[in-house]
């Protein structure tokens, strides 16, 4: 969040700590992200989405409710 990533509802995400995240992300409740997923700037993630370990999410790219990727 320091770096620019929003975070709409921390308590309600969970981010692996090898995540790498671009500033101006946005990333809603009941998202999942594992292992070392990378994802752009600009970003919308969720929310109920999962992000899986191998993700690579260009700048921009938006991963609709209940999707699950990498």
């Amino acid at each position: 969040m320091a770096d620019g990533v929003t975070i709409v509802d921390p308590a309600q995400v969970s981010i692996d700590l090898r995540a790498r995240i671009g500033a101006d992300t946005v990333i809603y409740p009941f998202t999942t992200i594992t292992g070392p997923a990378i994802i752009g700037a600009n970003c919308r993630i969720g929310p109920h989405s999962a992000v899986g370990p191998r993700a690579v999410l260009i700048d921009g790219t938006v991963v609709g409710p209940f999707e699950a990727v990498g």
